[in-house]
Formats: C-alpha cells, sequence, structure tokens
C-alpha cells in the first residue's frame, strides 16, 4: 500500500498537532462565537488533508523539500533563542551537486584529503568508498564527495 509513498514525518505530524490544538480551542468556544468555531474546525480540517495528503504522495523531492523548510525555518527560530541545531541532511544535496569534483584533494593509499567549504580546515576520509557524506568535525558542516 505504502510502495512509492513518502509516508509520514516530522512536518506531518506537526499539522497533526496543529489541526488537534485547533479543534481543542474550537470545542472550547462559546456558541457566541459559532462563525470563529466554522473557521478554526475548517483549518484544523484543512491541516489534516494536507497531512493525509503528504503520506500518500509520490511526490517524493517536494515533500523532501517541504520537510527541509520545516528545519530550515525551525533553525532560525532557535538560533533567536540563542540554540542552534543542525539541519538534517537528505539524500539528495541541492546546495551543492554530487557530481561535481572537489576543488583540491589529493589521492593516497588509504585516504584522501578535503578542505570543508565552509571553515577551510583539512579533513581526512577513507579512500576507495564512493560518494559519502563527510562531517567537519570543526563546523559540523555536511557535504557529499566521492573518495
Amino acid at each position: 500500500m505504502f510502495n512509492g509513498r513518502y509516508g509520514a514525518d516530522k512536518l506531518g505530524f506537526l499539522l497533526t498537532g496543529a489541526s488537534i490544538i485547533l479543534t481543542v480551542v474550537a470545542a472550547l468556544l462559546r456558541t457566541e462565537n459559532a462563525v470563529m468555531r466554522i473557521i478554526l474546525l475548517a483549518i484544523s480540517t484543512a491541516l489534516v488533508l494536507f497531512a493525509c495528503f503528504r503520506v500518500f504522495s509520490r511526490d517524493i523531492r517536494r515533500r523532501k523539500r517541504e520537510l527541509r523548510a520545516l528545519y530550515i525555518a525551525e533553525s532560525k527560530i532557535m538560533s533567536l533563542f540563542g540554540r542552534h541545531e543542525d539541519i538534517p541532511d537528505d539524500d539528495t544535496e541541492e546546495t551543492e551537486p554530487a557530481h561535481e569534483e572537489p576543488p583540491v584533494s589529493q589521492v593516497h593509499d588509504e585516504f584522501r584529503h578535503f578542505k570543508c567549504p565552509k571553515c577551510k580546515k583539512s579533513l581526512k576520509v577513507p579512500a576507495g568508498k564512493g560518494y559519502i557524506k563527510v562531517v567537519c568535525p570543526s563546523c559540523s558542516y555536511k557535504f557529499m564527495r566521492h573518495t
């Protein structure tokens, strides 16, 4: 049933949680606010339908972009409060194409050396592993390289 479908993720859970909160708020409103109650329930229903649409969607690339946008927004909000969180990488690196060969690298017997694109620190990674995700130990920047 879920073959080729995106499935549930953090954004889906966030949408469902927001829908539940809106439904509870609508239930707590007095009868004089019938129009507001209907508006809140309509928004709540739209959020649940969008969350279900995301779960059953076959457009995985677009769903990953939506989730990445959530992580970026969450990171910006957290940085306002002085907390820094890394943005998880997905399989498709949009900032830097995977087919591009690194500008500065040296091949040795067991290791390859790269420079971090962000902080320019020299990194040593195992050779012959294909495309791997490299994480800089000093600035925690993540990027894909061929070894």
